[in-house]
This record gives structure tokens, sequence and C-alpha cells, in this order.
């Protein structure tokens, strides 16, 4: 209950809540908005290489509700380094959007550099949070630590509104993200200190542990984390808010399916079985693709319609952007979930690298076909690395399949 609670206030925030703001603020404030905001997958990729290492440390050493003897250090030796990394990310990213050519919707807009400055610092909260927060994760107390997450969210959507509201224009934007990641963090702080300390240290473990981790984590940011920016060259202010809306709405729809896969993770390490996996697998596109189709029915009817013309992104009902929105949507659907079911299944996991690299030059293709056909090239690039990825996937799975065949009887026994 408690991540259903965060998913739909995530959702509040980062799609719902995009129109209200193109009403208050102007179209201009809101795309600078959607491209700072752009960046909050920064901290999953600083955390993606240590998290579940961390985490299987902790489930696996010592008493259950207790922390390491070293836990104090071994965090504040992780939070140097990521931090520096979240650091090193963000001047890179505040350096490609001062450098324009995002249709006049960088951050120039009046306070627009302030709200990404607090934005900033919140981030850096929202990491430390997120690290503390193994602790909870790593001792099965999943529940609360998403309770935690739900408030810190319901904080920041109220005060998004009342800042708004106010008058603060984006430094308000800002500084709700940041008052909300503030109470997050001294929740969690309270929460871990609280817990007892074992004897025991947990044993050290280097960046290489989590390297494969961290290059998926990159690698799905590139492959489905950057079309809003990417569409910036191609899209005025306006039209890139209502790009930003359908773009986050049809990414809520690969999240759910990431949950669907971490609620099943479990099970498939402990059965190995990936044709049971598979199976499971196959019934998810199936309802995935009949929730695209109807979505797709949906936008295409008369009041929508008009809707989408007056947020001006009527442009998305174009058959070609439509169809290639959907079907690069469904695509990364399955990608994310088939490869949380070799990550389960595989304990070679040989297909780790290759998707990497290829969804690391999906910003790239994008490019190159969004320079020539536009909006429709760039959703090309992305949906042909998808499928590219798919296929990867699908060679590893056939020889894991074809590894686990039963040797055939010799023909005297039959």
């Amino acid at each position: 209950m408690a991540a259903a609670a965060f998913f739909a206030l995530e959702a509040l925030q980062g799609i719902v809540l995009l129109p209200w703001l193109r009403h208050v603020l102007g179209p201009g404030a809101a795309a600078s908005w959607v491209l700072i905001t752009a960046s909050a997958p920064l901290v999953g990729l600083l955390l993606a290489g240590r998290l579940q290492p961390t985490i299987r440390s902790l489930a696996r050493q010592g008493e259950r509700g207790r922390l390491p003897a070293n836990w104090d250090q071994v965090m504040a030796d992780w939070l140097r380094w990521s931090g520096t990394g979240l650091l090193l990310l963000q001047l890179g990213f505040a350096l490609a959007l001062s450098l324009g050519g995002f249709g006049g919707a960088a951050p120039a807009e009046s306070g627009g550099w302030l709200a990404a400055g607090l934005y900033g610092i919140g981030q850096h909260l929202r990491l430390r949070a997120f690290a503390g927060m193994t602790a909870l994760t790593g001792h099965q107390q999943t529940g609360r630590e998403r309770s935690y997450l739900a408030m810190a969210s319901a904080l920041c959507l109220g005060l998004l509104l009342t800042l708004t509201v106010a008058g603060l224009g984006m430094p308000g934007l800002g500084l709700a993200v940041l008052l909300a990641q503030a109470a997050l963090l001294v929740a969690v702080r309270l929460a871990v200190h609280a817990m007892p300390r074992d004897a025991a240290a947990m044993s050290a473990f280097s960046w290489r542990d989590g390297a494969g981790l961290s290059a998926l984590a990159m690698a799905g940011f590139c492959a489905s984390g950057t079309d809003i920016l990417m569409a910036g060259h191609w899209l005025s202010a306006a039209e890139l808010v209502g790009f930003a809306f359908a773009s986050r709405a049809l990414t809520a729809v690969v999240a759910l399916c990431g949950l669907w896969a971490q609620l099943r993770f479990p099970r498939w390490c402990s059965e190995a079985d990936l044709r049971r996996a598979m199976v499971e697998l196959k019934k998810l596109m199936l309802a995935i693709a009949a929730v695209l189709f109807v979505m797709a029915l949906l936008a295409g009817s008369g009041p929508l319609r008009q809707a989408w013309g007056r947020f001006g992104a009527g442009f998305l009902l174009d058959g070609v952007v439509l169809a290639l929105l959907l079907s690069g949507c469904w695509l990364a659907c399955l990608t994310a979930t088939w490869g949380q079911v070799l990550l389960a299944v595989d304990e070679q996991q040989r297909f780790v690298w290759p998707c990497a690299v290829l969804a690391l030059a999906a910003p790239l293709l994008a490019w190159l076909l969004g320079s020539r056909w536009g909006l429709a090239g760039m959703l090309l690039g992305y949906a042909g690395t998808h499928l590219a990825v798919t296929l990867v996937l699908a060679r590893r799975t056939m020889q894991l399949l074809d590894s686990t065949v039963p040797p055939a009887l010799p023909r005297d026994a039959q």
C-alpha cells in the first residue's frame, strides 16, 4: 500500500501537475522545470552500483534489525564518492542546459537557475536518504521505507502547490523539493540511528562488484530518460511540456512493469525456472499491449483530441508519432522486465555488457535519425535501441533454455 501511494504521488508530481504548472507559470517556465527535473534519475545512477550489494550483505550478515559495527564508516565512504559523482553529473547537466538549443526552454526564466540550484541540493539530500534506507531494506523493512518515501512525496506535492500559489514562481518549486528531501533525510537518519549495532563488521567490497549494475542503470537512463532533453531541440517550449506529459505517462507504465518485476524477483531467484518466468513475462506483455491499444483509442477520441490541441500537443496524435511512442513504450517494458528475469536466473550474466553498450548509444542514434526526420526520427532511434536490446536478451534466453534441455535417451532405452 505504501508503494502504491508513493507511485501515485510521484505520478501526480511528474505528470498530472504539468498542465497546472503550464497554466500558472506559463509554458516557458513549465518547460524549464521539465528540463531541470529530467536530472532526477542521476541519484539512482549513483546508487545502482552499490545498492544491491549492500542490501545483500545486510541480509546475510548479523541478526535482523541490527547494523554492522562499521556501518557509519561504510556509509561515509559511500557518500563521499557518490556525492562527488553526483556533483560532477549535475555540473555536466547544467552545462548542457546552458548551451541552449532546447527550443528556448532552458532555465532562463526568472529564477530558473535558482530553482535548479535548490533542486540540485535537494538531490544530494535524497542521495543520503536513499543510502540510509538500505539499512531498512536489508532487514526487510521495505514497508517502512516506502512509507517514508510516500510521506516525503506528499509533503513535496503540497509544498509545490502552496508555494506556487503564493507567487514564488520557479524558486518555489526548487524550495519545495529541497524541504521535502530534507524531511525525508531527517526521518531516515532517526530510524537508522535507533537501530542497534552488531559486534561483527561488514565485509568491504569494491566498485567493481557493482560495475555491471551501474552500467545497466546508466544505459537505462540513456535509453528511456533522455528523450525529453532530446525533444527540446525540435519542439517549442509549449510543445515540450505536452511531450513531457505524454512521455512521463508512458514511463509510468514502464515503472509499473518494473514494480511487477521487483515483486517477483525473489521467487525467480529461488526457483531458477526460466521457462516459468518467461510464461509470466508473456502474459504481462500481452496485458501491456492491450492497455496501450486502449490508450491509443482514447487519445484519438474527440474530447481528448481537443484537449491535446489546447495543451499544444496535438502533434502527438500524428499516426507515425503515436505509433512510435506506444511501440517504444512496449519495447521498454519488455526489455526492463526481461532483463530482470535474466538477472535472477543467469548466474553468468553475459547479456549485461552487450545490452549496456547498445542502450548507451541510444541518444546518439536518436540524434542522428532526429536530425533527418525530426521528432519521429528521434522516437525511431529509441525504439530501435530497445529492439536491439530485445534481440540480445532473446539470444541469451535461447542459450540458457538449450543448456537446460535434458539429454535424449538412447535408442535402446526408448
